[in-house]
């Protein structure tokens, strides 16, 4: 990443699970009521990957399939709380699909719009305290990455069904 002066990864995929298949064994009965087993059930697993639901994940979720955006940063000059360089930063938001699809364009258009979106979720979700992650004087401690100290900066955007590995299309210039 960083040879490739990118600070920030945006991967944008569907939230998959493994398929089971639900397994009834029928009571029996026995002889003469003796040595009988009750119905059982059991769950074996397809080795099929299908979608998992919003609902399944978040409370009150949407019963469409799920999204994930992860959000990753890295900088090395970047610092802690207390001090310490090479902090980096993950989160990850999950969404139902109609809504991924509107939150996508507007990256695809705008790839720092997934930095609003983090601010708002740090702020209102993550931290206790939300004045920590602005920090107003240049020497104090910020969660925030510091953005403006990065010379022509990219981020990679990774979907789906993008090629395995580093691709230049991926990696867009943040004006």
């Amino acid at each position: 990443m960083r040879k490739n002066n990118v600070h920030e990864v945006i991967d944008i995929r569907p939230v998959k699970k493994m398929e089971e298949i639900k397994i009834v064994e029928p009571a029996t009965k026995g002889f003469m009521g003796m040595g009988g087993k009750p119905e059982t059930v059991r769950y074996e697993k397809t080795g099929r990957q299908i979608p998992s639901r919003h609902a399944e994940l978040v409370q009150g979720g949407k019963q469409e399939p799920a999204w994930r955006i992860t959000y990753y940063v890295d900088d090395p000059e970047w610092k802690d709380y207390s001090g310490r360089r090479g902090q980096y930063l993950q989160i990850e938001i999950v969404l139902p699909e109609t809504i991924m699809k509107k939150v996508e364009k507007l990256i695809d258009a705008n790839p720092i719009f997934i930095r609003d979106i983090v601010e708002r979720v740090m702020k209102e979700k993550i931290l206790s305290d939300a004045s920590r992650w602005s920090a107003n004087q240049p020497d104090e401690k910020s969660l925030r990455p510091r953005y403006e100290n990065w010379l022509n900066p990219r981020v990679y955007i990774q979907k789906e069904n993008d090629p395995k590995g580093w691709n230049e299309q991926s990696a867009r210039k943040i004006c």
